[in-house]
């Protein structure tokens, strides 16, 4: 396994986790060294922007503008809220929202940063598992089939 692979799984895993699963399944020869780096870069992309997004919400507070309360960002946060709120925006977040974004949108509504980062660890977690659980269990090659792709 080279290191230098294993570093790009984990810093595309901290921003995108989907690209750095698909990197992992293609550059690294190890299963479990592509869980323990996808994983482990989610995991601290997730920690990182959960306590830096709120700094930054409160710097880009102070940029916006105070119009209409009823905008279309505001609307977009208001339905993922009434329809999931965060256990929704934990299950988007690793697959769909990268997680910058999935975290930066979290503290928007969530004002608990242990709650926000509890979910969205177990989410990826949860998609870990899957995917690399189930290459293992049922000898699945997804590197074969993405690289077909």
């Amino acid at each position: 396994m080279s290191v230098g692979a294993a570093i790009l799984v984990f810093l595309w895993s901290t921003f995108k986790y989907v690209l750095g699963v698909g990197f992992a399944l293609t550059t690294l020869p190890n299963h479990f060294a592509g869980f323990v780096c996808c994983t482990t870069g989610a995991m601290v992309g997730v920690s990182v922007f959960t306590y830096g997004g709120l700094w930054l919400n409160e710097r880009m507070r102070r940029f916006w503008k105070k119009g209409s309360h009823f905008n279309r960002r505001n609307r977009l946060l208001i339905k993922i809220k009434h329809n999931g709120g965060l256990p929704l925006l934990a299950i988007l977040t690793p697959v769909i929202i990268s997680i910058p974004v999935g975290c930066i949108l979290a503290t928007t509504f969530v004002h608990n940063r242990h709650k926000i980062v509890l979910w969205m660890w177990a989410m990826v977690w949860i998609y870990s598992l899957v995917i690399f659980g189930s290459m293992w269990l049922f000898n699945l090659n997804l590197a074969e089939w993405i690289m077909r792709r």
